[in-house]
């Protein structure tokens, strides 16, 4: 994971700006900042392998798009199965 997002609160969060906070990596400002990085590729690897998958899939679908905003789409998968308000 080359990128990482840090908001105004301290949270982290991996890819992109709007991801869904079930993938909230943490907060700096927590006490188990230390492993919280280890503990999040620990524990969504293979979520993340899917969440990719669904996404570059959603693309190859998708035959009439030129040019696809890769993060934005992401964005969007991360959402899918939890409401969003």
């Amino acid at each position: 994971m080359d990128t990482i997002i840090l908001d105004e609160y301290g949270n982290v969060s991996p890819l992109a700006y709007g991801m869904h906070d079930e993938w909230s990596i943490g907060n700096i400002y927590s006490e188990n900042r230390e492993n919280m990085f280890d503990d999040f590729v620990k524990n969504k690897e293979e979520e993340l392998r899917e969440l990719y998958t669904r996404t570059f899939s959603r693309v190859v679908k998708n035959k009439e798009q030129e040019m696809v905003n890769w993060n934005e789409l992401l964005v969007e998968e991360s959402k899918v199965g939890f409401y969003v308000a």
